[in-house]
């Protein structure tokens, strides 16, 4: 890096990401809280009230910071205009006026030269206009700030100007060329980064992962083999397109024999006509392509570095740590890949000295890898052990992210020496074996200077010499293929497997089995197209056979894969029992008169009743419908679901019902349900479900005459749920919903509330399955789902093939197929409150006067979703929005189109405005101001108040957090479950937290067993009067929280 630094330039350069490090560390240092969370705010129109606080008493330790960050600011902004001007200085001489009538003549350099010192000016006015009022008060900051905006825009026109004019448009042909060769690869980096970032399980993949040590070595071996091969393959493209046969030739081993053709398949300029290889071997692409092997560590790092903020409050702007790590990594890996084609350069043309020179740095260079690589294992064995000692915590995160920055430079240290190998690492039988792929002059020059045809090696560094032979090179590539191929095969066949690999791991698996068929295909298909085409040896062609694997692979390897994925299209037109539900005889649903007796027998006046409807969210809202149903039951010895009519429930929270309800008639009445709703809350079906949904399940879509009973993922994924219930697997495949509710009915003396499954047909209608007949009336426009005709008999969907209904999100779960009903999605799409059902329901029982009379509905909704929750809180604090945030046409299309809580919301209020209470039990969430602006699409009026209300929100879930025994706050963070099919023990622990510490979840599991014990009709009017809690915490009194 030394000769790198000699060019003064550069050490501007090191300057101004130092610098911009420096800035990024303050602005996280100084950040006071999501409204405020840099010195440099823009908060113009509060912006004394915003000073103020930010040199209150109680930020006097972040004023440091402040005043630093204006300080290095001004320091930062020049180096950036120095730089650019370095950086154009070749077109200073360029005319940007030239007006000859008034003979005005403005020349480049004088125009850049006037719009950076206006620039630099703006900033550092802008800089003494935050810190000083007497100039606040002679400019406005207001005003000032877009004028500095533009003026930087300006001179980066410039630097723009300089960058198509030298850079993009002299290599637009060559950067067209990397990315036609390179877009598989690329698309596979931006899938992983998608995927684990853009999804909100994406965190919970990453906490997940540190419960998993081996995974971790396991994802770490992944991770180089995708750099390698992602990096390598697109030269085949490259081939393809830019490379003819005189300048490369595709070659297979001929001491290795092939099966119906395949083989390992590599490139070989050695034997290219002189001058030929600029057609295929460009520089400029190859080091492109190499960067590729950079990007999918980069892609690591910012997936892993946006935890910090999330779980561990360490607020910084991840892409920027990203961008400056891919910035330093590209310029350590030009700098080398500079040295490496002096080298050859050197080694080729050079005098005696500088050959001598330049094989010694070679030499040391080249013989300290196997140090670093065995530095590297130990570093991933390492962070493996510390990830079964610590799990989830700072300290293995730590190692994860400095492991992974060290073999993103194994990488790059393995590129530049890989040549090299051959020649440091010599043996004498390589040089036997593969003695054409050495240059016998150059080896001659490392024997002068190394003597290494007379050293003597251990085995263990002849095998990093063999890494110079790419057959050598792509065997031990394919076996890593091979590895991942086993694996999947392994995963797909034994579910336990499945559950064992990490989401993660599943991901790069599957990418990495993908992506090398396409691959191997297309090399073969490219190797026996190239070795047909006819060669004149003496004026005379060269006739080949046009039979056997050459014929095969040239014209039908791309007609079968033209009738397979035609044949596909086809098999699809056929029935496929692969999802659909399994049906058992059962006895008939309970009528609804009986039922309603049963539950009203004990009353004689009109009493409080419970209509429970549970919003969907994946094992999140599954998860708090089990801790808080457990709690409830507990509390109230039993009588809280005594006193309720209808469990109602949508997606994860339906499940949450069901699981409930089976754990509940497996395990005595008075029987502690902790242990077993923790390891429902552990489980991991995603792995299951990612495996299945690219394996086992996409190839038995397509195979139709084959019966696969209902066996797909989904089933899988009940199946576990039922094992963690304790329920019999004979009981599984054959005991109908109706009779496992009928059976709990019984062991609870006839008061167990009708249970009701929300889906939603292909054909957008509700789909209700339901435990208690109710009238043909109830649910008006729905699919009735809860029994059937086979014949004489009557049969019905199992237990958990009832519940499966409901939870159907696409791609991760399939459609529902009933056999004589159609296909079904997740209750979501049509109703995601489960309130719809439990209204109508009550509707059902008004129309009966002998049941109207006993029965006063008090609605609850049991809800995980942190947009309602922030909603909710905004209603209370009395907040309203200030400017409406726009959005443009096709986001608003969406954005309306994918939202879940339009028809919750309508029900919400049309049960408010019929005079009932509802009581919503939320899942509290952390709150910021981007998310409240999110959700209102808006400024809010008094963002220091909302700032105020936010901090005692959060402060209150830290508080709860902290006084629960079993979450680990300083180690863990606050990692809140998302959305998702996989929780970790943290996102587990979370949930207990809030129902068992979190006051208003406490103070509104009190009002409900208030609800039980009084004598009083509750009603939207009085339903805080029964009991007014003041929260210690909080400072708030529970007051009217019924409307959205």
């Amino acid at each position: 890096m030394k000769n790198w630094l000699e060019k003064g330039i550069n050490y501007w350069v090191v300057g101004w990401v130092v610098i911009s490090l420096l800035l990024i560390i303050i602005s996280a240092a100084f950040r006071i809280n999501s409204y405020i969370e840099t010195p440099q705010h823009g908060h113009f129109d509060n912006f004394e009230a915003v000073n103020a606080l930010i040199f209150s008493p109680e930020n006097s330790g972040k004023i440091i910071y402040y005043h630093a960050f204006f300080i290095f600011d001004i320091i930062w902004a020049a180096l950036l205009l120095s730089i650019i001007g370095y950086l154009i200085r070749d077109l200073f001489k360029d005319k940007f006026i030239n007006w000859d009538r008034l003979k005005i003549l403005i020349t480049i350099q004088q125009a850049f030269l006037f719009f950076a010192a206006l620039a630099l000016l703006a900033d550092v006015l802008e800089g003494f206009g935050y810190e000083f009022k007497s100039v606040r008060d002679f400019i406005s900051l207001k005003y000032i700030t877009p004028v500095k905006v533009s003026l930087y825009a300006v001179c980066f026109m410039f630097l723009m100007y300089w960058f198509l004019k030298t850079v993009f448009l002299p290599h637009i042909k060559t950067l067209i060329r990397f990315i036609q060769t390179a877009l598989l690869s690329i698309l596979f980096i931006i899938i992983i980064y998608v995927m684990v970032t853009f999804m909100e399980q994406g965190g919970t993949l990453i906490v997940d992962l540190f419960y998993r040590p081996v995974n971790i070595v396991i994802l770490f071996f992944l991770l180089s083999f995708l750099a390698l091969v992602l990096s390598h393959f697109p030269v085949y493209n490259d081939i393809w397109l830019y490379g003819n046969r005189d300048c490369v030739s595709l070659e297979m081993p001929k001491d290795k024999k092939g099966w119906l053709g395949l083989n390992i398949i590599y490139f070989d300029t050695s034997k290219a006509k002189p001058g030929s290889s600029v057609t295929f071997d460009n520089e400029a692409v190859k080091n492109l392509r190499r960067s590729l092997g950079v990007l999918i560590y980069i892609a690591m790092f910012q997936i892993f570095l946006l935890m910090i903020p999330r779980y561990f409050g360490v607020n910084f702007n991840a892409s920027y740590i990203s961008a400056f790590l891919l910035l330093i990594t590209l310029i350590v890996y030009n700098y080398w890949g500079k040295r490496y084609n002096k080298w050859k350069k050197n080694l080729k043309e050079g005098d005696e000295a500088t050959k001598k020179e330049t094989v010694l740095f070679i030499l040391k260079y080249v013989s300290r890898f196997p140090r670093y690589y065995l530095a590297c294992i130990i570093m991933v064995l390492i962070t493996a052990i510390l990830v079964a000692i610590f799990k989830w915590d700072r300290i293995p995160f730590t190692a994860f992210l400095i492991t992974l920055g060290c073999q993103m430079y194994l990488y790059v240290y393995f590129k530049i020496c890989r040549t090299y190998f051959k020649y440091v690492f010599f043996s004498k039988e390589l040089h036997t074996e593969k003695k054409e792929m050495f240059n016998e002059d150059i080896l001659k020059l490392f024997d002068k200077y190394g003597n290494v045809e007379s050293q003597k090696l251990p085995k263990y560094l002849k095998f990093f010499g063999k890494l110079s032979d790419n057959v050598f090179y792509l065997n031990f590539m394919r076996y890593s293929g091979i590895f991942s191929l086993i694996c999947l095969i392994l995963a797909n066949s034994f579910f336990a497997i499945a559950s064992w690999f990490s989401p993660l791991v599943i991901i790069c698996l599957y990418i990495i089995v993908i992506y090398s068929i396409l691959i191997i295909l297309f090399k073969h298909l490219l190797y026996y197209h190239r070795l047909e085409e006819p060669k004149e040896v003496d004026g005379i062609k060269d006739k080949k056979k046009k039979s056997g694997p050459k014929n095969f692979y040239k014209y039908w390897l791309p007609l079968l894969i033209i009738f397979l994925f035609s044949g596909a299209i086809y098999m699809t037109s056929f029935e496929n029992d692969l999802h659909e539900l399994t049906e058992v005889k059962t006895l008939n649903p309970m009528g609804f008169e009986e039922f309603m007796r049963n539950e009203t027998s004990n009353s004689f006046k009109k009493d409080n009743y419970f209509f429970v409807g549970s919003y969907g969210g994946g094992l999140k809202a599954n998860l708090w419908n089990l801790l808080l149903f457990n709690q409830l039951d507990s509390l109230s010895q039993g009588e809280f679901f005594d006193r309720s009519i209808v469990l109602s429930g949508v997606s994860g929270g339906a499940v949450g019902i069901g699981n409930y309800a089976a754990l509940r008639n497996y395990h005595a009445q008075n029987e502690n349900l902790d242990d077993e709703i923790f390891k429902i809350g552990k489980s991991n079906v995603l792995s299951n479900e990612l495996t299945y949904l690219l394996g086992r399940d996409m190839i038995r879509e397509y195979l139709p005459f084959i019966n696969f009973h209902g066996k797909d993922r989904s089933y899988k994924s009940m199946k576990l749920h039922a094992k963690n219930t304790g329920m019999p697997m004979d009981d599984f495949q054959n005991l109908s919903y109706l009779d496992l509710w009928r059976n709990l009915y019984k062991k609870r003396e006839g008061k167990f509330p009708a249970l009701i499954m929300n889906s939603t047909s292909v054909a957008g209608r509700q789909g209700v399955v339901s435990t208690v007949q109710f009238p043909d009336s109830t649910f008006a426009g729905a699919d009735n789902l809860s029994i059937f005709k086979n014949g004489p008999d009557s049969v019905a969907l199992t237990y958990f093939g009832a519940v499966s209904t409901t939870n159907r999100f696409p791609l991760f779960s399939p459609t529902a197929k009933i056999r004589q009903k159609g296909n079904y999605l997740d209750g979501g799409y049509f109703e995601n409150s489960g309130m719809l059902s439990a209204l109508e329901v009550y509707d059902a029982i008004e129309r009966e006067a002998e049941f109207k009379q006993k029965v006063q509905p008090i609605f609850i909704n049991i809800i995980n979703s942190g947009d309602f929750y922030i909603r909710q809180k905004l209603f209370l604090w009395k907040f309203s929005s200030k400017t409406v945030k726009e959005s443009g046409e096709f986001a608003s299309i969406i954005e309306t189109v994918t939202s879940i809580d339009k028809l919750p919301g309508y029900i919400y209020e049309k049960i408010k405005n019929r005079g009932f209470a509802v009581v919503p039990l939320m899942m509290p969430h952390k709150m910021t101001y981007e998310k409240v602006r999110a959700i209102l699409k808006a400024d809010v009026d008094n963002p220091l108040a909302l700032m105020d209300s936010i901090q005692k929100n959060n402060e209150a879930i830290d508080k709860a957090l902290k006084d629960y025994k079993d979450y680990e706050f300083e180690k863990w963070g606050v990692v809140e479950p998302p959305l998702a099919r996989l929780l970790s023990e943290p996102a587990v622990q979370y949930q207990k937290a809030m129902v068992y510490k979190h006051p208003e979840v406490q103070e509104t599991l009190e009002l409900i067993l208030d609800f039980i014990k009084t004598d009083t009709v509750v009603t939207n009017i009085n339903q805080y009067k029964v009991r007014r809690p003041v929260s210690k915490n909080m400072g708030e009194k529970i007051i009217k929280n019924d409307s959205l």
